[in-house]
Parts: C-alpha cells; sequence; structure tokens
C-alpha cells in the first residue's frame, strides 16, 4: 500500500494550458469591473440620499439612514466580493508571469544546447589550416598587386627626364640669355670686339693713259 501511495504523489504534474488561465483571468476582470460599476452606482445614490438627509423633517430622516444604512452593507458585500475576485485574477496574472518565464529559460536552454554543440563540432585544427589558407591567399594577392604597380609605375629616369640634367641645362640656358642682353645692351663691348672676318680685297685697277692712246696697249702688270 506504501508502494502504491508513493507512485501516486510521483505522478507527473498535469500541463498547464496557458489559454484557459488566459481566459479565467479576463473573465475575473470583466466581473470586477461589473462589481466596480455596482459600488460606484451605490456610492453615487448615497451621496444624493445625504444631501436630502440634511434638508429632510425629523419623520423624513429615520427613512432615509435606514435606506442609507442598507445601501452601504451592499457596498460593502460589492466591495468584498470584488477584492475576491481581484485576488484571483492577480493570482492567474502571477502564474503567467510563471510561466512566460519557463518558457524563456527553455528558449534559452535550447539555444545555448545548440551554441555548445556547434562549439563541439568545430574543429580548431581545421580553423588554423583554412586561416593560413587564407594568409597565404592574401600574401599571393598583394604580390601580384605590387607586381602590376611596378609595371605602371614609370620612374623618371626611365622617362628621360632627370631633374638634375634639368637644372643644369636651365642654368646654361639663363647664362646664354644673360651674355645675349648684356652685348646688346652694351655698344662700346660691341664695337671694340674682335671681329674673325678677314677684310675683302678690291681687284687692281689698270691706269689709264693721259696721253690718248690706244686703250688696247694698256698695260695691266702692276
Amino acid at each position: 500500500m506504501g508502494l502504491r501511495r508513493a507512485a501516486k504523489t510521483e505522478e507527473a504534474p498535469a500541463e498547464v494550458d496557458r489559454a484557459t488561465i488566459s481566459e479565467k483571468r479576463e473573465g475575473f476582470d470583466k466581473r470586477a469591473a461589473g462589481l466596480q460599476d455596482q459600488i460606484d452606482k451605490i456610492s453615487s445614490e448615497l451621496h444624493g440620499l445625504m444631501k436630502e438627509y440634511k434638508t429632510a423633517p425629523a419623520s423624513r430622516k429615520m427613512l432615509l439612514k435606514r435606506k442609507m444604512q442598507s445601501l452601504i452593507q451592499r457596498r460593502k458585500g460589492f466591495e468584498k466580493r470584488q477584492k475576491m475576485i481581484t485576488a484571483q485574477s492577480n493570482t492567474l496574472f502571477s502564474i503567467e508571469s510563471a510561466l512566460d518565464q519557463v518558457e524563456t529559460v527553455s528558449m534559452i536552454s535550447k539555444e545555448l544546447t545548440e551554441v555548445s554543440k556547434v562549439i563541439k563540432s568545430i574543429n580548431p585544427e581545421g580553423i588554423s589550416a583554412q586561416m593560413d589558407q587564407m594568409a597565404d591567399m592574401m600574401a599571393d594577392i598583394r604580390d601580384v598587386t605590387d607586381d602590376m604597380t611596378m609595371a605602371f609605375d614609370f620612374d623618371d629616369d626611365m622617362m628621360g627626364v632627370d631633374e638634375e640634367l634639368d637644372a643644369e641645362l636651365a642654368a646654361l640656358e639663363q647664362e646664354c640669355i644673360d651674355e645675349a642682353f648684356g652685348a646688346a645692351s652694351d655698344p662700346v663691348a660691341a664695337v671694340s670686339a674682335p671681329t674673325t672676318e678677314e677684310p675683302a680685297t678690291s681687284a687692281p685697277v689698270a691706269p689709264v693713259s693721259t696721253t690718248g692712246g690706244d686703250p688696247s696697249e694698256i698695260d695691266f702688270d702692276c
């Protein structure tokens, strides 16, 4: 008998229906709202009776007093029922919150389990080999890029442009310009400058006889 009782007590708890709990809580909330309407109506009626009680005659005051006492008792009953229903609604709300937390924890646990499986399936050596391959591939790409850059990067010397030679040529050209302008601006220097050309020689002129002789007899030898 003891074993049977123990077996009964170890039975798995019944699964909680989330939808049923939500429906019950909504029903409790509606009932609590209806009771609140009744309470407000009684409070409004009591307020009117109090105004009438202040100006009523003595014979009328006794009747109003009994009516107000009856309404106060009814209101207390509604308030008591409302508190009970509100407490039940709050309890169901707490259960719903707990179920939400349980679902959240369960989802997190499942995700962690999946992550753990993925981590266990990872081969560190394989990853290291892949990283090495990627590093080699990147190095090859850099080498190809450098070669292409060198092929299109013409140096100044290769293009026949030498900065030092350009500077010397520019200086020499400036000296020539300075000398040319200096000679043109100094006429004395231009006159006294020696010339390398030889003076032109004139042809010998035959003497002309004044005696009126024959021109053919003129002696051209000097």
